[in-house]
């Protein structure tokens, strides 16, 4: 029953993840502290659930043309970009096996609602500039520490500063697939040189959710106008960050 939950808990993660810019670790791991699992070990079984996922998302992206992935498109450049800045993640990871959990649910509960926060105030606005790659590195950088410290807020993190920035949130949803599969691998290395051990289990259970969900999620990406889900995420994520902060002071 139990492994059940677990697929149900990631499909749902990954379609608003991998379809919606919500993040899946952003949501699927709080999810995950608050059934009782470690967050060290909810977070290195994410990070590897999320890269085949990712995976997934690329080629169906593809494949449907909501975005171009061919090798000297402008779209391959970006995703590119934004992953190589995952060394940050290495960092990242080192400072997750260093600190209390205590202190990593506090720094999970704060960017939940805060970058929630963003999502919802910015939903009515839409922008079309292309980002410039010094502005692209430097928000790169930012999400792949956050991904390794919290295993989660990459895609938030990436598409609240973009938006902010001036990029277009569809075109940047599609092209944070590609860079998120390479950050992925960076905060996983990190974890397994610092030892962290997977768990078989909950790895299995939420990596099938989560390629499942990014295979569905292509076509929503497509189909669906964006704004009343954005908001919903928003809402979504501000709210888990509350459950989180209250579980922590209890």
């Amino acid at each position: 029953m139990l492994g059940l939950i677990l697929v149900m808990i990631s499909f749902l993660a990954g379609i608003a993840g991998y379809a919606f810019g919500g993040g899946f670790g952003t949501i699927l791991v709080p999810a995950l502290i608050l059934l009782g699992f470690g967050a060290r070990e909810t977070i290195l079984s994410v990070l590897i659930a999320q890269f085949f996922g990712e995976f997934t998302s690329i080629m169906m992206h593809h494949r449907l043309r909501n975005a171009d992935f061919s090798l000297n498109s402008n779209d391959m450049k970006q995703g590119i970009i934004l992953g190589t800045c995952g060394f940050a993640g290495l960092v990242g990871a080192f400072i997750a096996m260093t600190i209390p959990e205590r202190i990593i649910v506090s720094y999970e509960v704060i960017l939940l609602i805060s970058l929630g926060l963003v999502v919802i105030a910015w939903e009515n606005h839409v922008y079309v500039r292309n980002v410039p790659s010094s502005k692209i590195i430097t928000i790169g950088a930012l999400a792949s520490l956050n991904k390794a410290i919290t295993g989660g807020n990459y895609r938030p993190t990436i598409i609240a500063l973009s938006i902010l920035l001036g990029a277009d949130a569809k075109r940047v949803i599609a092209v944070v697939s590609l860079a998120g599969s390479i950050v992925c691998v960076f905060s996983i290395i990190g974890y397994i040189i610092y030892g962290m051990k997977i768990s078989l289990g909950l790895l299995i259970y939420i990596t099938v959710g989560s390629v499942a969900s990014a295979t569905l999620s292509a076509f929503l990406a497509r189909k669906i106008p964006t704004r009343f889900l954005r908001v919903l995420i928003g809402v979504t994520m501000a709210a888990l960050g509350l459950c989180l902060l209250f579980r922590t002071i209890s």
